[in-house]
């Protein structure tokens, strides 16, 4: 599969963006020495559509920020040399900060740890906005250097659909503990890149509306906020009489550039339900209702 997603990026790129991944030799042949940044799809990762603006930050061995660009396409980035000292860096590019993004750093802190993104709406739903992190060491100033910042989703994607609903159903889904805003360059526990924030906020999913007995909506939102233990999703389902059933569910962990598809069957929901993880692939997974669900009176 891999194999596969890195021919599709490559071809569809080759087209459309051919100074993507890498500088054209020829592009620097003249220019004096200094450090080319290019950009592919991580390892895994389904490509999506990309837009501008194309953001790079650079920082220094200690975590402060050397230099900070914006150009109009990863053509413009790729066709660049950046000249800088004798030393490691670390490169943070992120593609598509349109509205409703928003970046800027914590407290005003300068440094790679402190550069956060967040919306401006957090039910926002908005394209996927993707980004990635790289590590260079500048040796010798006296000739051109490469790097490339392999880049995935920045937002989670959540879907929820339950089958066997009578007509005239309407559904309104909400993430209790959505991140408000997540760290591109922090390292989590697993030491890969891009890290929630701690601090919480409700996420809405576009409400919806019975078709032929199934109800469906899904959205690109944060992933789940730090520190949880789980993703607190609240259910509210108003029938044709105006009356209403309410369902809070635990689910698994939502990740960044991961995508979860939750299916339920209307005849089995419970007021409290516990949700597990299947079809486990490496964009995200597919969840049901465990064979543990009760009914804690609340």
């Amino acid at each position: 599969m891999k194999n596969t997603v890195r021919n599709f990026l490559y071809v569809s790129l080759l087209m459309l963006l051919p100074l993507w991944t890498a500088c054209d030799k020829d592009v620097h042949e003249n220019e004096s020495p200094g450090l080319a940044v290019g950009m592919e799809w991580l390892d895994g990762i389904e490509p999506t559509d990309i837009t501008s603006p194309v953001n790079l930050w650079i920082y220094d061995a200690d975590g402060h920020e050397v230099e900070a660009h914006e150009f109009s396409s990863p053509q413009e980035l790729a066709s660049g040399l950046f000249s800088l000292p004798e030393g490691d860096y670390t490169l943070v590019g992120v593609c598509g900060l349109t509205e409703p993004y928003r970046y800027d750093y914590e407290n005003g802190t300068r440094t790679a740890d402190m550069l956060r993104v967040s919306l401006a709406d957090p039910s926002a739903s908005p394209a996927h906005a993707v980004g990635g992190v790289a590590v260079a060491s500048v040796t010798d100033t006296r000739i051109n250097l490469r790097s490339v910042i392999r880049v995935a989703p920045l937002l989670a994607e959540l879907a929820v659909r339950i089958n066997g609903v009578p007509e005239g159903a309407s559904l309104a889904v909400t993430v209790r503990n959505a991140a408000t805003c997540l760290y591109p360059a922090r390292r989590g526990d697993d030491n890969s890149y891009v890290v929630p924030s701690a601090e919480k906020t409700d996420a809405l999913l576009p409400q919806a509306v019975a078709d032929r007995g199934t109800l469906s909506t899904d959205a690109r939102l944060m992933p789940t906020a730090q520190g949880e233990a789980c993703t607190m999703l609240y259910l509210v389902m108003t029938f044709a009489d105006g009356s209403r059933h309410e369902y809070t569910a635990e689910a698994p962990l939502m990740l960044a550039g991961k995508r979860y598809e939750l299916a339920l069957e209307y005849d089995r929901m419970q007021p409290y339900m516990y949700i597990t993880a299947t079809d486990i692939n490496p964009w995200g997974e597919g969840w049901i209702t465990s064979d543990d669900i009760f009914n804690p009176g609340i």
